[in-house]
């Protein structure tokens, strides 16, 4: 289908998926903010710009869910590692609560249209 509009029909991460997506990531294993990136289209949400990530990071690491450390690159100036704090694990779990709760919904919007007698 294509977009027209204001109505985009295009995959695209649901609003402050990052959030969520990023401490799932962080939580498997500690990376730098450039491997999110990578990591973010493989969940298969669509884009997600490299400006939003570490937007993200430094918003979660403010919070304290995230703690962050310098680590020497083979070339070049050292980079930021970024790996989750206790609260970071307490907020991934309550996160996944909300994106169960939000995946049951859109499982009751597929079945009613699944349930629809006519369709174009």
């Amino acid at each position: 289908m294509e977009a027209l509009g204001r109505c985009r029909f295009v995959v695209a991460p649901p609003r402050h998926f990052v959030y969520p997506a990023v401490l799932l990531l962080l939580a498997e294993e500690p990376r730098h903010g450039y491997r999110l990136v990578d990591a973010m289209l493989r969940l298969g949400f669509g884009p997600v710009d490299r400006p939003s990530i570490y937007r993200a990071l430094r918003n979660l690491e403010c919070d304290g869910f995230l703690h962050s450390w310098e680590e020497s690159a083979a070339a070049g100036a050292a980079r930021s590692v970024y790996g989750l704090t206790e609260a970071g694990f307490a907020a991934l779990s309550v996160w996944m609560g909300v994106v169960g709760a939000e995946r049951d919904a859109f499982d009751s919007m597929l079945k009613r249209f699944d349930a629809l007698d006519e369709k174009p």
